[in-house]
């Protein structure tokens, strides 16, 4: 069955309404590199990684900056003084420019660091890093604004030697006994109580201490083994999302569809993985290179002890190699292949569908992707890499595909994606370490290296709950999303940073 090969590097996510937000005042705000070096739309891996594309693109109808400028960089305030930019371009709790309360900080983001064996491009004027929110768990009963405490359980607190007297009130006030024991040591009764719904944790701690002066009251907290903290930029930018960073893993098990470039099968991120690699170029041409999707299918489905673990290393991949090498020797895939990619992939009965890849506007392509998501396909797209004044890019264009555009650790937009009401979440996208076909592993920017972990986490919750409506758990995440830009949706970070702490227990 043929199907299609794309260019790509840095992609375009797609879902909801063609690109009405796209913003010229943001693009007219500062001059960005549109992190796309050949022009094409695709992503272009920065220190020599994740995405393919030939050259031959012209950089000044690409509005690249001058100079050695690492398309990895994201853009920020301190790159321009106006305080439009600071509004739209920083998260909410670090501009300078408004007057909205800041949020507490939770999680510090440290500095970048690359391992042995990787190959890393440069940088400049990157901000340094700054504690804020992620991932903090939200507040229940309209609560949502207040932050959960760190190195606790979330809606639990423990009790010493509460009297009888002082249980009966604390659970005629909602507080729920979910575990006692006792007397260790002899100090008296300990509880662990889950606190009631219509309060935070830090308020019920407060309430408790109130309904039961004579016991000792306080969070339950976590201990860890005193070794030392993952703080490697791939623990960085998965604690950024609540996802399980190494050696933890998550563990549901789950299928995912990819339609990409050539696979490198024996790559040892790969050794053992389920992974079923399918081909989809027709009429006999060359394949793709393997660079893009080995990376991309080593993110998403990598063994756990890889070099770079996988997000969902205990699940299945079915790639179809769609992608050829053109006689310029770019890979890109045409409309006939990747329709005919998605057709075999939907018959195949595989639920969720990565598409790091971009393109223009087509009608067949379009008629497919409306057969897919009637039959209950989610399709996860990269927004392309073609920086905010670019066109609108397919297929994250269409309003039913899922649209994810690329943050930096910093939680900047990343200066070479577009903007646009199609934009529907930001995930990690900047300085992606992935393993590659060519060195053990490299650093990848790009909307194509964000995609996969939208990817990851909407696989995992419909394999939780198959039977429940794929706009619910779309929903689900736009709920637990931390906000980046203006309150609510916006046409640079959409509903904002996903979180997916839930979606791997």
């Amino acid at each position: 069955m043929a199907m299609l090969a794309v260019a790509f590097t840095v992609l375009l996510p797609a879902s909801f309404s063609a690109m009405s937000g796209q913003s010229a005042i943001i693009a007219s705000a500062v001059a960005q590199d549109d992190g796309d070096d050949d022009d094409d739309g695709d992503d272009d891996g920065g220190g020599g990684g994740g995405g393919g594309g030939g050259g031959g693109g012209d950089p000044a109808a690409a509005g690249e900056l001058p100079g050695n400028i690492d398309d990895g960089d994201n853009i920020g305030p301190r790159d321009n003084d106006n305080c439009f930019e600071e509004t739209v371009l920083r998260p909410p709790w670090l501009r300078p420019c408004d007057d909205r309360p800041a949020r507490p900080p939770t999680t510090a983001v440290g500095p970048s660091s690359s391992g042995a064996g990787s190959s890393r491009g440069t940088s400049v004027d990157r901000a340094a890093p700054q504690d804020r929110v992620v991932g903090g768990q939200p507040s229940p009963a309209g609560r949502a604004g207040t932050a959960e405490p760190a190195n606790a359980l979330p809606r639990e607190v423990v009790t010493l030697r509460a009297s009888a007297a002082e249980v009966t009130q604390l659970e005629n006030r909602g507080f729920i006994a979910l575990v006692r024991s006792p007397g260790p040591l002899g100090a008296g009764e300990l509880i662990r109580f889950e606190v009631p719904g219509n309060l935070s944790t830090i308020e019920a701690l407060s309430l408790a201490r109130e309904l039961a002066p004579g016991a000792i009251v306080d969070f339950n907290h976590i201990y860890r083994p005193a070794q030392a903290i993952c703080d490697t930029l791939v623990c960085r930018q998965r604690r950024a999302i609540g996802w399980p960073q190494p050696p933890n893993e998550c563990k549901v098990q789950a299928s995912v569809g990819l339609i990409d470039t050539s696979i490198d099968r024996a790559n040892p991120a790969l050794a053992g993985q389920r992974v079923v690699v399918l081909d989809g170029v027709s009429a006999g041409r060359p394949f793709a290179s393997k660079d893009h999707g080995t990376s991309i299918v080593a993110l998403l489905v990598g063994r756990s002890d890889a070099a770079v673990p996988g997000l969902l290393p205990q699940s299945e991949a079915v790639v179809v190699q769609a992608f050829h090498s053109s006689e310029a020797g770019e890979d890109i895939a045409d409309t006939f292949d990747i329709v005919s990619a998605v057709d075999v992939l939907v018959k195949r009965g595989i639920a969720v569908i990565n598409l790091s890849f971009t393109g223009p506007n087509n009608k067949v392509l379009a008629e497919i992707v409306r057969q897919s998501i009637a039959d209950g396909a989610i399709l996860i797209a990269a927004a392309g890499n073609r920086g905010p004044t670019g066109p609108v890019v397919y297929p994250a264009g269409y309003e039913s595909v899922v649209a994810v555009t690329a943050v930096g650790e910093d939680l900047r937009i990343y200066r070479g994606a577009n903007r646009g009401s199609f934009i529907d979440f930001s995930a990690p996208g900047v300085d992606v370490q992935v393993v590659s076909a060519k060195v053990e592993t490299t650093f990848a920017t790009g909307t194509s290296f964000a995609a996969p972990f939208i990817t990851a986490a909407l696989a995992a919750a419909k394999t939780k709950d198959p039977g429940k409506p794929v706009a619910d758990l779309i929903k689900s995440l736009q709920g637990t999303a931390t906000d980046l830009g203006k309150p609510g949706r916006d046409p640079i970070f959409g509903w904002g940073l996903v979180q997916a702490q839930d979606v791997c227990q």
